[in-house]
């Protein structure tokens, strides 16, 4: 349970176990385009599903089409990583 600023409990985000490929989305050091662009291991920052789009953590959790099935239904559940307040359990 979280403090909301009122004081009141409010559910926090749910208990999620750190794995290496969930270290690597959330601070952007896994396989994604841009950040392999920057040591030269990949010609290009740009998806492969659009080139004007760069392939970041954001874009792949939000946007790619290429993606679609791994997001799931689209529920949302990673985004209080994206707000600051994951936690490790």
């Amino acid at each position: 349970m979280l403090l909301s600023p009122s004081g009141t409990s409010v559910p926090g985000p749910p208990k999620t176990e750190m794995t290496s490929h969930l270290a690597q989305t959330l601070t952007g050091h896994g396989g994604f385009s841009q950040y392999l662009h920057r040591f030269k291991l990949k010609d290009s920052p740009y998806c492969a599903c659009d080139p004007a789009k760069i392939q970041d953590v954001l874009h792949v959790l939000e946007e790619c089409p290429m993606f679609l099935r791994e997001r799931g239904t689209g529920n949302g559940d990673w985004r209080h990583c994206r707000e600051g307040s994951f936690q490790q359990y």
